[in-house]
């Protein structure tokens, strides 16, 4: 089990929430982010976020 994973089974566990629906939410408050830092021209951590998005796209992570 992946580390993010395990935090939201972590979490899901302790709210009675789906840890699949955590997991996603996740991912998408990381792009969010990503995405905001980037507009904002906040580099290197928009770059930063955006690879760190895209590795955990990739990975299932």
């Amino acid at each position: 089990m992946h580390k993010a994973q395990a935090s939201a089974r972590w979490l899901a566990d302790r709210t009675g929430r789906d840890a699949a629906a955590i997991l996603d939410w996740a991912t998408i408050e990381r792009l969010a982010t990503a995405l905001h830092c980037t507009r904002l021209d906040l580099q290197p951590t928009g770059r930063t976020l955006l690879q760190a998005a895209e590795l955990a796209a990739e990975t299932g992570e």
